[in-house]
């Protein structure tokens, strides 16, 4: 994770538990040198089997994630990951919670 990016932990994990995350990664500019003031947070996540995530509740989970960190944030599941960059996301990320 950059220096600059400041995550409250305790938070975060508040924030997976209560919409039943399995494993939330970060990856993108937020893992290296070229992230910026103006830069978003990529997270990639990834439910419990048992958890039926609708669109209402997904785009409150994202909101919330923004308002902890006070930047935008782009909230995608593997599913949802442009083949082009997939296998890169796949590769080089971070760990953040693991349920």
């Amino acid at each position: 994770m950059n220096a600059t990016l400041k995550l409250e932990m305790p938070t975060v994990r508040a924030i997976c538990e209560k919409y039943g995350v399995r494993e939330l990664r970060l990856f993108g500019s937020a893992l290296g040198p070229t992230f910026r003031a103006e830069s978003d947070v990529d997270f990639l996540v990834e439910f419990q089997p048992d958890v039926r995530m609708g669109l209402i509740t997904f785009l409150k989970m994202r909101d919330e994630l923004q308002d902890l960190i006070g930047r935008p944030v782009d909230l995608v599941q593997a599913g949802g990951l442009k083949a082009t960059i997939r296998d890169e996301v796949l590769a080089n990320n971070e760990l953040l919670y693991a349920a």
